[in-house]
């Protein structure tokens, strides 16, 4: 077992080394920037003379798509910036607990068939999709152009069979790495006879303002308090913010109001 002089030491260490990783991530996310920004630049005017050259329809649309495949790295990068900070030891633990916990214990409370769907997404889109009130695929934030498998119209959106992998992949949970926040996981009711019939994967569009779509958005305790002050300043209920194991307390109650309903229409 360590001393306190020890353990003093240890953490006086990690900080430090915490705080070089974010001078790094600061300064590679800069480089990025100014690529990204260049790479822009240069499509854009291929593609206008492109135009100007009467190019074929076909050849018009794949420089579209690199153009805007660029935006989009562009504009990651530039919203990566206004959040990058020094990691904590205990922003790290909680991140490793969601990871290696949160998932299975959902898993455990709620049934397959609940009717909730899980949004994954990076803290910059959290807060946009706050801001505008909905979700959607960047198909149709960045004129067709695909950065996942979802369409237009609709978005990735799992069943809690599944929600680790959109955790895994969507949320940013291990972005500690970048020295980034983690993000948050946005829970949706499935509407009935809109949704169901189009996988298991996908929801189409949604505006969360709308009191019957959202259940919660859960985070980290770090980003809890500026996501519910965003959800006050647009018109979202705050009370639906969580931290993840405050929403594991919410979704016995999930389980226990859905049981009730099919043991109604069950009899």
């Amino acid at each position: 077992m360590m001393s306190l002089d020890e353990l003093k030491k240890e953490q006086e260490y990690k900080k430090s080394s915490y705080y070089d990783l974010y001078k790094r991530c600061k300064e590679h996310n800069l480089f990025e920037i100014k690529n990204c920004a260049s790479c822009l630049k240069k499509y854009q005017k291929e593609l206008e003379e492109l135009r100007l050259n009467n190019a074929n329809n076909l050849t018009i649309e794949r420089a579209e798509n690199e153009l805007n495949r660029w935006k989009f790295s562009f504009d990651r990068n530039v919203n990566e910036r206004e959040y990058i900070r020094p990691n904590t030891i205990e922003d790290i633990k909680e991140r490793e607990d969601i990871v290696n916990n949160f998932s299975k214990e959902l898993q455990s409370i709620l049934k397959d068939n609940t009717n909730l769907r899980f949004h994954a997404t990076p803290i910059y889109n959290a807060k946009k999709i706050i801001e505008t009130g909905h979700i959607t695929s960047s198909a149709d934030r960045y004129n067709g152009y695909l950065n996942s498998t979802d369409l237009k119209g609709e978005f990735s959106a799992s069943k809690v069979s599944d929600v680790n992998k959109s955790i895994d992949f969507y949320m940013d949970v291990v972005a500690y790495q970048r020295s980034m926040p983690c993000g948050a996981l946005f829970i949706l009711k499935e509407r009935v006879g809109d949704d169901a019939l189009r996988g298991i994967d996908t929801m189409q569009n949604v505006d969360i303002r709308n009191g019957n779509s959202l259940e919660a958005i859960v985070t980290t305790k770090e980003n809890k308090d500026m996501l519910m002050k965003l959800c006050i300043t647009n018109g979202i209920d705050y009370k639906k913010v969580y931290n993840f194991n405050e929403f594991l307390e919410h979704a016995k109650i999930i389980y226990k109001e859905e049981s009730e309903t099919f043991n109604t229409f069950k009899f």
